[in-house]
């Protein structure tokens, strides 16, 4: 097997692990044997479960970011733009659960990684901001647009980031309850948006 092939299956059991356990509950020694290798093998492709859990990380956002920035660019309304972004956004967090506990601990901490990541593949929210407010939002100034993008943000990231409590507390852990509200969830913030802004 070559080194290529090894580290895509060390990526593959990562994801896995980190999908059920989380960034915190994960162990390099449970990844090692779900990709089927020993622990030196498992460290000498990734030295820490930062860096390996960095690199999971960006492959998953590889799948998710270009479908937004696709979505900026595209001359559609601002409603339908809203409409995807927030579809995608919340069926990539129902999928990748983890990531947004991950995503508002790690910015707390070291910002500097995600920033750069966001940067190397072309997502400048200043130009994000001008763009929607010259083409998309004439109506609206840039301190409408920055709040909402914030707010898109929060609406749909903060369920999935609270999900062990949420699911306690009102679900009482149900996952089928806990999948329908998801699901109507998105529907309310797009109605939220909606209505805040008069789009």
């Amino acid at each position: 097997m070559s080194g290529a092939q090894t580290k895509l299956m060390i990526l593959n059991a990562a994801r896995d692990v980190f999908m059920v356990k989380g960034y915190d509950g994960a162990r390099m020694q449970e990844i090692a044997d779900r990709a089927g290798i020993n622990k030196a093998m498992l460290h000498y492709y990734f030295h820490t479960k930062y860096e390996l859990f960095q690199e999971v990380f960006y492959h998953i956002m590889d799948l998710f970011f270009p479908v937004i920035l696709k979505t900026l660019e595209e001359t559609i309304s601002i409603r339908e733009k809203i409409s995807i972004i927030v579809d995608s956004y919340m069926n990539f967090f129902k999928q990748y659960s983890f990531i947004p506990a991950f995503i508002m601990r790690e910015m707390t901490h070291q910002p500097h990684w995600f920033t750069q990541y966001l940067k190397s593949h072309g997502v400048n929210p200043p130009e994000i901001i001008k763009n929607l407010e010259e083409d998309q939002l004439s109506e609206m100034d840039a301190k409408d647009i920055e709040h909402l993008i914030v707010n898109i943000l929060s609406l749909c990231i903060f369920p999935i980031a609270a999900s062990p409590v949420l699911k306690e507390m009102i679900f009482e852990n149900s996952d089928i309850d806990w999948k329908r509200f998801i699901d109507e969830r998105k529907q309310v913030i797009k109605e939220v948006i909606y209505n805040a802004y008069k789009l």
